[in-house]
This record gives C-alpha cells, structure tokens and sequence, in this order.
C-alpha cells in the first residue's frame, strides 16, 4: 500500500522549538517493529492520532490501543478514505470490524484532514 519515510532531525527540531524535547519520548523506527515494546509503558491513552497512511504502520499502530484507549478518549485519522492513501482506510476499518459497538464514528467532511474521528464508549 506504500512506502514513506520521515526525518527524524526534522521531528526533534520542531520538539525543540515548542519546547517539548524534555516532554516527549520517540521511539524511532518503524511502528511495527517498536511498538509492541514502547506500548508497553503506555497505560492510558485519551488521544490517539494515526498520521502514518499505510496498512502496516496503522495496523500495527492500533493492535494494543483499544485496551488503552479512555472512555471517551479518540482516534483520529487523517487520510481514511483517501484515494491516495487507501491502507490507513483498510486498518481503521479492520480495527472497526475487531471491536463491534466499542467507537462512535464521525466523519469530518468540512475539512480535508482528519476524515475520521472514532471515540471509545
């Protein structure tokens, strides 16, 4: 379903400007090969946002997350159903499918990101 690669120099410099470098802990790599050990010291999650487009990465990026997600906590993503981008869709649609009645949906047609916000029952 794709491929992309980020700049993990460009993602410390913006930390650094907000003054978060000291607030926020990255694990670098592919979400599917660190996720499964960094959501380990995870417990809770209220926000969730899935800006990584592909079928792998979300997938891999949502396994775990319902049972950390807060009543009333969200996901966002923001290329669900996009032409361009159709794995971020094909995730968030299996993760759907997985946890029946678990997320109220809505989708965000007035804006051209995110498209799809789900929020834990």
């Amino acid at each position: 379903f794709g491929t992309y690669k980020g700049n993990l120099p460009d993602i410390y410099r913006v930390l650094d400007l907000y003054g978060l470098l000291d607030t926020v802990v990255l694990h670098p790599g592919k979400i599917e090969e660190t996720w499964s050990e960094a959501r380990k010291s995870i417990a809770r999650v209220s926000l969730a946002l899935c800006d990584v487009d592909l079928h792998i990465p979300t997938a891999a990026a949502l396994a775990g997350l319902h049972e950390r997600m807060s009543p009333g906590g969200f996901i966002v993503f923001d290329e669900f159903g996009t032409v361009d981008w159709p794995g971020e869709t094909v995730a968030a649609e299996e993760f759907i499918a997985t946890h029946p009645g678990c997320y109220e949906q809505f989708a965000l047609t007035a804006v051209r990101q995110p498209t799809l916000v789900l929020r834990r029952r």
